[in-house]
């Protein structure tokens, strides 16, 4: 098939629009423009509608959306009135003062005055007319749930602060080794047992990062006293710094120290909880101090800490045995965490 070399001339919807608008008709020797319905009947044989108003000359607007009216001349925009920005602004003359015409007799009220009534006259409510006693809610008060309960304080509190020691029973596994091997006993060997004979040295932290845990710390007291005594329980208050810790013995203050086979169990915080002044607060170095002089003194460590795992310092699990303080903890945890320490 062969392609025509001369691009044909394409018309476009306007153009046939302006078309149909200049279109002649011949009637009976003259020739005349078509009206209105010719050319809306010519438009739906052509499949498409016009208005009237799109093929008036004088039309401002074309009759079919999208199309463009090439003989509609655009207006020309208002000019703009250009002010200098200097120039002052044009301003309302000032309003007249006029002054309000005052009478200067004095408007007269209908307001009555009334005289005060004594305190008889009111309602009183027939208890408080008859003096009798306003009743009150009988019932126990809700008791505060402690952050160890008293059903496993023995069991969280013994195994923590217990020294092992020798014991009665013979090692029987011992002997018969060194009957195997022909070794000498100079001693019958023993058992170790556990014992909290010696007691502990409680320190509590009273910083007031710690304050929601007052009430804890008074129970937790109470709790060792009950359980090991309050004879081999001395208990040393500080604030921050353990080394300073310090404690009433009746007479005089009494500096912490040391006690060969004694452990320490502290209720701190290690210095984690942000402080809400700007003093000067010992964190974990005054701890990993403390931990070392009683490594020293070879004194066990346990401290209690309210706060979560996820926030202590790793690098004192190996000196401090840290026991997270609240109510899920269990004892089964307390003895695995000493098994792995010993």
């Amino acid at each position: 098939m062969l392609r025509s070399e001369s691009k044909r001339g394409e018309i476009g919807l306007g153009d046939l629009i302006c078309a149909v608008k200049l279109l002649q008709c011949p009637v009976e020797g003259e020739t005349r423009r078509l009206t209105e319905a010719d050319v809306n009947q010519i438009a739906r044989c052509l499949g498409f509608t016009l208005q009237s108003s799109a093929l008036r000359p004088d039309s401002g607007s074309p009759g079919i959306r999208g199309a463009f009216d090439r003989q509609r001349l655009s207006r020309p925009s208002a000019p703009k009135h250009y002010r200098p920005p200097d120039s002052p602004r044009p301003s309302l003359p000032p309003a007249p003062d006029i002054a309000p015409d005052l009478s200067g007799e004095i408007l007269k009220t209908e307001l009555e005055i009334l005289e005060p009534s004594g305190f008889d006259s009111l309602a009183v409510p027939g208890a408080i007319e008859s003096r009798q006693p306003l009743q009150r809610k009988t019932g126990a008060p809700v008791a505060r749930q402690s952050l160890f309960s008293k059903n496993k304080t023995r069991g969280l509190l013994v195994p923590a602060v217990a020294q092992s020691v020798a014991g009665m029973d013979p090692d029987i596994d011992r002997i018969i080794d060194a009957f195997v091997h022909c070794e000498t006993l100079t001693s019958l060997p023993t058992l170790n047992r556990y014992t909290t004979r010696n007691g502990c040295q409680i320190l509590l932290d009273f910083s007031d990062q710690l304050t929601p845990w007052r009430e804890d710390m008074q129970d937790l007291r109470s709790q060792l006293h009950r359980v090991l005594g309050s004879a081999v329980c001395p208990v040393y208050e500080f604030e921050g710094d353990p080394c300073a810790a310090l404690r009433w013995n009746g007479e005089e203050e009494q500096a912490w120290k040391a006690v060969q086979n004694v452990p320490v169990l502290a209720a701190t915080d290690l210095g984690l909880l942000s402080a809400r002044t700007l003093n000067y607060r010992p964190g974990v170095a005054a701890w990993r101090k403390f931990a070392y002089q009683c490594t020293r003194k070879q004194v066990p460590l346990i401290v209690l800490i309210p706060v979560s795992p996820r926030r202590w310092p790793g690098d004192l699990s190996r000196l401090i045995r840290m026991i997270h303080w609240n109510p899920a903890t269990g004892a089964a945890s307390v003895y695995r965490l000493l098994a792995d320490s010993r």
